[in-house]
């Protein structure tokens, strides 16, 4: 019996989705939990030989992550939000810090950083079952390798504010929503270094409107303009800057894939355990620094 009344609401909810529109899916929140596969490829060439890049131009790096994604949207506005990059860091702490990983090894360091990317833009529905909606987005990116033996490939770092204008169109038809986002960025760090930053994104939920599967595809060419300029491109603020020279442009571009379920509310519940699961992580460290320091008082009478 229990059987067949799940059959039953299972097709009537397909037979409700399947005349779902556009604005059926306004106000709903389709939070991503899942899976992120990287590749990472940064035009990295040998040292002494930085403009033709004739013997090893590129480098590629792949590896798995999180994807923790939310985005919602009606009539006229569209907001999305990406912590995925806190999850990943999470995942660090809970693990053993010498631990070799696929960014982290005796070969490289991948600088990978993406905080916090959020977009917001405006527009309205065309038809029943097609929205779009333009406005901007920022975030700030670390985006580089660092190799441990500088003599055979040199080090290339990307980073700084993105911001730019970004179009979202989004398209919705029975059970099927798909998103595809255009955002052309500005890079800018420490009123020096620029550069830009292009990204095409494709997102697809299949499912209710308040639960179901998602496949994601984005890909992002990264690049920092070279010319005269200080050697250490990681600095932050314009006061330390100095050494300048004659820099080459470095590119940089990611792709990645990501597949789970999307769930209302489950971005806000991820965020919240693992604030809280950090800080009782951080209680912890904290209780044993204290307790090494108290064994290693040694008193004097």
């Amino acid at each position: 019996m229990k059987k067949i009344l799940l059959m039953v609401l299972s097709v009537a909810a397909l037979y409700v989705t399947s005349s779902a529109q556009i604005k059926d899916w306004y106000g709903v929140d389709l939070s991503k939990l899942g899976y992120r596969g990287n590749r990472l490829t940064f035009e990295n060439g040998i040292n002494g030989n930085m403009g033709a890049f004739a013997d090893a131009p590129f480098r590629t790096v792949t590896g798995g992550s999180w994807e923790l994604s939310s985005e919602v949207y009606n009539k006229h506005v569209y907001f999305g939000i990406n912590g995925s990059f806190l999850m990943d860091v999470g995942t660090v702490l809970f693990q053993f810090k010498d631990k070799e990983r696929w960014y982290d090894n005796e070969e490289y360091t991948i600088e990978r950083g993406e905080l916090i990317p959020v977009q917001l833009a405006f527009g309205t529905n065309i038809g029943k079952y097609i929205a779009v909606y333009a406005g901007g987005q920022y975030q700030y990116t670390t985006f580089g390798i660092n190799p441990r033996d500088e003599s055979q490939y040199r080090t290339v770092y990307i980073g700084g504010n993105q911001r730019g204008a970004g179009l979202h169109v989004i398209g919705a038809w029975k059970f099927v929503n798909v998103r595809y986002s255009y955002m052309h960025d500005w890079i800018r760090s420490a009123k020096t270094f620029e550069g830009m930053a292009y990204t095409h994104e494709l997102v697809v939920h299949l499912g209710l409107s308040q639960v179901g599967l998602f496949a994601k595809f984005n890909h992002v060419h990264r690049e920092m303009f070279g010319g005269y300029l200080p050697t250490d491109r990681t600095e932050r603020t314009q006061e330390d800057l100095k050494d300048y020279a004659l820099l080459p442009a470095e590119f940089g571009q990611q792709f990645s894939w990501s597949v789970g379920i999307y769930m209302q509310g489950l971005f806000s519940g991820v965020t919240q355990a693992g604030a809280r699961a950090l800080g009782d992580v951080e209680r912890g460290l904290r209780d044993e620094r204290n307790q090494d320091k108290r064994g290693r008082i040694e008193w004097v009478e």
